[in-house]
């Protein structure tokens, strides 16, 4: 207690009667000004895990906005595009499957020719068991039907959807990037589902693909154009 009594009248004593309190607001992170910005959308071609451990290949697509150059936030989606896919978990029949939602990605070191980039995908997704393939379902222009089930009752369903990643990106021009990697998507569903497997959506993912548009427009341009 006499220790603690000491330094804290040795503190007063060093300490100005007149100096000004601090007030400064004070917060755990630290964001950046936002300095420049970048849009770009972004097709990939992917080889997919659904239904146990069978893969088959799949299209998505981005549409996404950078602030920064490191930080992006947007919309993605991918389909399995195989009309005929039959995992044996499903066999004899047909899996259909899609996924998307909100998508954040990190990029270390952007102005590299060569450098990481970590996406993660928050979202829903669905598949769909059925006897017809999507290329023989088919009743006429611009109709396509369940056949056996006569909707989606017992053989579709949902889940949701997390799906961290890692990409390595190559600058390939100005306003164009290519990149490769790998994700995880971890699904979690509400209750089972007749004929659906309970891990139809969950599973590893192989990607590749083209980053197109802007990366890194100066927002100070805007400032000058006003003034």
């Amino acid at each position: 207690m006499l220790i603690c009594l000491t330094a804290q009248l040795q503190a007063q004593t060093v300490t100005p009667a007149n100096a000004p309190a601090d007030d400064t607001f004070r917060t755990l992170l630290h964001l950046k000004k936002i300095r420049k910005i970048g849009l770009y959308f972004a097709p990939e071609i992917q080889y997919a895990q659904f239904g146990e451990k069978e893969f088959t290949p799949a299209s998505g697509m981005s549409a996404m906005f950078v602030l920064n150059q490191r930080f992006a936030f947007g919309m993605t989606g991918a389909i399995a595009v195989d009309p005929e896919f039959s995992p044996a978990s499903v066999s004899p029949q047909y899996l259909r499957a899609a996924y998307g939602g909100l998508r954040m990605e990190w990029t270390q070191r952007p102005n590299k020719a060569l450098h990481l980039s970590f996406p993660l995908v928050l979202g829903s997704g669905w598949a769909n068991v059925d006897s017809v393939s999507f290329r023989r379902d088919y009743s006429g222009p611009g109709h396509q039907h369940n056949d056996d089930f006569n909707g989606r009752s017992r053989n579709h369903a949902q889940w949701f959807v997390v799906q961290p990643g890692v990409r390595v990106e190559a600058n390939l021009l100005r306003y164009v990037k290519v990149f490769a990697g790998a994700d995880y998507r971890l699904a979690f569903q509400d209750e089972s589902v007749t004929n659906v497997p309970e891990n139809a959506l969950r599973g590893m993912t192989a990607t590749a693909g083209l980053k197109i548009g802007f990366f890194n427009f100066d927002v100070s341009r805007l400032r000058k154009k006003k003034q």
